[in-house]
């Protein structure tokens, strides 16, 4: 599952979620809370970055997963992180 947080042009930038506290012998950044509901597993935010063509992404939004208030604001701490890097 990812997170699409911006288009650009023919390519999503996104978030991806998992179960694994690592990945790519890479540490994850934990959430709080599951932002599936029905899953009780603790989840993270995948280090790292996705761009990718449009195309590769389903159409179908799944509204089920939503971040609580606490981890949407590291996340979007780790999309401005993103955003100001890419400009430099």
């Amino acid at each position: 599952m990812n997170y699409i947080f911006e288009k650009d042009g023919n390519k999503y930038h996104s978030l991806g979620l998992t179960h694994n506290k690592k990945t790519f012998k890479r540490k994850n950044m934990p959430l709080l809370v599951n932002p599936n509901k029905k899953d009780n597993k603790k989840a993270y935010i995948r280090n790292g970055y996705v761009t990718k063509n449009i195309k590769s992404y389903s159409k179908h939004k799944d509204k089920k997963y939503k971040f609580s208030k606490s981890d949407f604001a590291n996340v979007k701490s780790k999309i401005r992180k993103y955003k100001s890097v890419r400009k430099k």
